[in-house]
């Protein structure tokens, strides 16, 4: 039971942070197009 736990926790681990990388990801795309419209 304690190595599915693990595993269970792991894979919720990597759920956030691949949620967390998507939120940056986006923020980075929204102000590259902000910035980019203000250099224009």
């Amino acid at each position: 039971m304690s190595l599915y736990q693990s595993v269970g926790t792991i894979a919720a681990i990597r759920g956030d942070s691949d949620k967390i990388e998507w939120f940056w990801d986006t923020l980075y795309v929204e102000m590259s197009k902000t910035l980019y419209k203000t250099i224009l």
